[in-house]
């Protein structure tokens, strides 16, 4: 287990106090006894008294007991990091402690088809290589009808060998330059050539392409972190084939815009977002999946604008920037489950589909509405969330909007009831399982990977909806309206009782002011 958190040295005493934020959002502090003034990165030494590790990551502090299992973590980080550091690496091998599970492996690892060198030569991936020549062997008849050769491309690309060498974490030392290149090209030239028969830029029958379950699994494992190849070596065949429609236009542009259409048949809509096509001409993807990524972020990040409502304590619906206010010392933790904070006041309301861009947009409004895009929660958006998470951990340039809402949703959902409230109030359309097994999902992405909610797109959510729920005053006022207003019925009997008590009283006080009188006149003859 591993926490994220803040650190406090005091050099007088000699010891840090670490303050850590645990899964459940509360805040915990530990003593570690005669370490050394914090640095920026490395593991530090906690002294012998200590059970906990701390090292460094990404600027911020993982905290770890000291178990086996905490080890793999500690081996994993450091590992990374000195690999990481001052390089371009964008390609990752997941770490054994995501994989050591079955259900969990099968969510990383190619079914189909292997596509650069993690996975190439696999005995169980053998049946798709000859089809891949005979892709390969079109693409160059094609780039040949434009006085482009083999040659032509196998050397545009050998140009490129040691930045291919630097986009992956794990050192290439058993391929040549020759079997690199090689390996590139064709998985280049089968990706390009898919992409343009879907497109329907090309026209190419091959006897695999008959079979209904084909494309569908080859989409599913082109979008797995460790099955990729650098976007730019695609963008480099595409470039040097030459072909006549890609005259004038930007090469860039037009790879975007055929994979995401090869992608558009399994992300409902994927085509037609805003955001998209935002990002088809301002996107430095690495690769398909960081490319798939990026049409998921509702705004890009140059044009976000900061929130305050970190500083005042008010939720706003603007998304707030990545980097709120540095001046902030508010402490920020996870939610509710949903249905805590639906008892508490907190509203669900779908996203209306005409103010959605993607299924990332969440938003507080300043009634405390929660506002939350549908997410048609299957096997293949499930397996695309876990690599984008994967991804986000381990590149340190790209900001971890899917593990973000990964989070949030994973806080949303304690328990199968959280998960039918969601999928009543039309948030989540299930097509992955029971409400149990939805569950349980949430909280496996969420389980190994360490987020600081304070540099999160959602951080301003995080603090609206803890701020209201902070006030005893709005949970007792929600605490009314679910007893005296929960349903019609329940609505018309408090009426009901409210009118027979206005009655009762509207009669006492008519009997007190017409017998006064003539109790008054009674007095009045006597004493006469």
């Amino acid at each position: 287990m591993f926490f994220t958190g803040s650190t406090r040295f005091d050099s007088r005493f000699n010891y840090i106090w670490v303050f850590v934020l645990t899964r459940t959002g509360h805040a915990a502090g530990s003593r570690l006894n005669r370490v050394q003034p914090p640095v920026r990165s490395g593991i530090k030494n906690t002294g012998q008294k200590s059970n906990l590790c701390v090292i460094t990551y990404r600027s911020q502090w993982l905290v770890f007991e000291k178990n086996a299992r905490s080890l793999i973590y500690l081996s994993f980080f450091e590992k990374f990091r000195r690999r990481a550091l001052g390089t371009s690496h964008c390609i990752f091998k997941i770490p054994e402690f995501l994989t050591c599970n079955k259900d969990n492996s099968y969510d990383y690892q190619p079914i189909t088809v292997s596509i650069g060198p993690y996975h190439n030569g696999k005995q169980q991936l053998q049946s798709i290589e000859d089809h891949k020549h005979r892709f390969q062997e079109f693409f160059v008849l094609q780039a040949q009808r434009n006085g482009v050769s083999m040659v032509n491309l196998f050397r545009a690309v050998e140009v490129k060998e040691q930045q291919i060498r630097d986009s992956y974490s794990e050192d290439l030392v058993g391929f040549e330059t020759e079997e690199l290149i090689k390996m590139m090209v064709l998985d280049g030239c089968f990706l390009l050539t898919l992409l343009l028969i879907v497109a329907d830029k090309l026209s190419f029958e091959d006897p695999i392409l008959s079979l209904s379950w084909v494309l569908p699994s080859i989409r599913r494992d082109l979008l797995l972190l460790e099955n990729q190849i650098p976007l730019f070596v695609l963008q480099t065949l595409l470039e040097t084939a030459n072909f006549p429609w890609t005259s004038g236009l930007n090469i860039m542009v037009c790879l975007n815009t055929i994979a995401l259409e090869f992608f558009s048949y399994s992300f409902e809509r994927a085509s037609e977002s805003r955001v998209v096509n935002h990002n088809v001409n301002n996107c430095g993807a690495e690769h398909l999946l960081d490319l798939i990524r990026r049409t998921f972020i509702p705004v890009p990040p140059e044009t976000i604008i900061p929130c305050c409502s970190l500083n005042c304590g008010l939720c706003c619906s603007l998304n707030c920037g990545i980097n709120p206010t540095p001046e902030t010392k508010r402490f920020l933790k996870l939610v509710l489950s949903a249905k805590l904070l639906r008892s508490n006041g907190i509203k669900f309301e779908r996203k209306k589909s005409s103010m959605v861009s993607t299924f990332l947009d969440i938003s507080l409004s300043k009634q405390c509405e929660l506002h939350i895009p549908e997410i048609c929660l299957d096997n293949f958006i499930s397996l695309v969330l876990l690599n984008c998470i994967a991804f986000e951990q381990f590149h340190a340039e790209s900001p971890s909007y899917v593990t973000s809402y990964a989070m949030f949703m994973g806080s949303l959902i304690n328990n199968e009831r959280d998960a039918a409230f969601l999928g009543e109030e039309g948030i989540i359309q299930n097509y992955y399982g029971t409400d149990d097994e939805v569950c349980r999902f949430f909280k496996r992405i969420t389980k190994d990977y360490a987020f600081d909610i304070k540099t999160s797109y959602l951080a301003s959510v995080f603090a609206g909806v803890n701020e209201y729920t902070s006030h005893g005053y709005n949970v007792q006022c929600a605490g009314l309206k679910r007893t005296y207003c929960g349903s019609t019925w329940i609505i018309c009997s408090s009426f009901a009782a409210l009118a027979l008590l206005l009655l009762t009283l509207l009669q006492v006080l008519y009997a007190a002011g017409f017998l006064t009188p003539r109790l008054q006149g009674k007095v009045n003859g006597k004493q006469g």
